[in-house]
């Protein structure tokens, strides 16, 4: 039995957010490589004029993030601090990729503020890395996804 919330968008949310894709489809693109691993990028026309806007490039930080579960994260850092592993994109675009692990599995702890343990290294996880990263610019937010 599933619960919506009276004013909450229910079975209306997936075409809104098909409706959405349709009218900001991604029209840019670009290419990543992460530890020899490629990695295409995608973005919307809104994204790309936010880009144009920055003073300073934009890092975007896919993670899996190892806890009670495992959680696609995609993290949007506005104020970057350079690090030799970030793929450069383009000289407004960077990407990172973490593999984090815990250090609790208190789902609440976990919801509130995804405490950190370690970075895990990717040798010790195997080939994980991402194939695909797409992102948005809504409102001034920055939104993203990543397939595996």
């Amino acid at each position: 039995m599933a619960s919506h919330a009276m004013f909450g968008l229910g079975n209306l949310a997936k075409p809104l957010k098909l409706l959405d894709r349709l009218l900001h489809p991604v029209r840019y693109h670009g290419d990543a490589s992460l530890h020899d691993h490629a990695v295409a990028m995608a973005w919307t026309a809104r994204a790309q004029r936010a880009l144009l806007h920055r003073s300073q490039p934009l890092v975007v930080e896919v993670q899996l993030y190892f806890s009670c579960v495992v959680k696609k994260r995609v993290l949007f850092h506005d104020n970057p601090v350079p690090q030799p592993q970030d793929a450069r994109i383009n000289d407004r675009l960077y990407l990172r990729f973490r593999l984090v692990q815990a250090s609790s599995c208190d789902p609440e702890e976990f919801a509130r503020n995804y405490p950190e343990q370690k970075q895990l290294q990717p040798a010790a996880i195997g080939k994980i890395y991402p194939k695909q990263v797409r992102f948005d610019c809504i409102d001034g937010a920055w939104l993203g996804e990543f397939t595996m």
